[in-house]
């Protein structure tokens, strides 16, 4: 590694700066390319309930996804409880599956395996960020994804 003097050094001092000015506002020749690339590719599920079965198309969320789908709970008291106390969390939006979050948006609700697909698409690429663990849960959160194991995955 070789130091480089901050006066020989002035197209990193340039990018760094970048971020806090408006596109339009730049004073010199710096060259802006903009990549148009989303976060995350999320597979898109389909779900018919008569091909299903009645099955949800998760498996964690499959009884939640059901009540709020038909209204009909479990026979089992305690079970039928929890899963009218979860489904006030959960919401259905034109067949979509969502998880109200406290400060931001609707999350949309994935299974494991699409949750750790774009855990990899975000954190494994060669333009994704290399960051902790929580950091990257704060970003699938923000990025709109949800999955009951979001932080131990990350």
């Amino acid at each position: 590694m070789e130091h480089v003097p901050r006066e020989r050094n002035q197209e990193a001092d340039r990018l760094s700066q970048l971020s806090t000015e408006e596109y339009g506002t730049m004073q010199d020749s710096t060259s802006v390319e903009w990549v148009a690339e989303e976060a995350f590719r999320a597979k898109e599920v389909m779900y018919n309930a008569s091909e299903g079965e009645g099955r949800a198309p998760g498996p964690w969320y499959q009884a939640i996804w059901e009540f709020l789908s038909t209204e009909d709970l479990p026979g089992d008291p305690p079970v039928a409880n929890k899963i009218q106390r979860q489904s006030l969390r959960y919401t259905l939006l034109d067949g979509a599956f969502y998880r109200r979050s406290f400060q931001g948006p609707l999350l949309k609700c994935v299974t494991r395996e699409e949750g750790l697909a774009a855990v990899e698409e975000m954190h494994g690429r060669m333009y994704g960020s290399h960051v902790n663990s929580k950091t990257l849960t704060q970003k699938m959160l923000r990025s709109g994804i949800f999955w009951p194991f979001v932080a131990k995955d990350a």
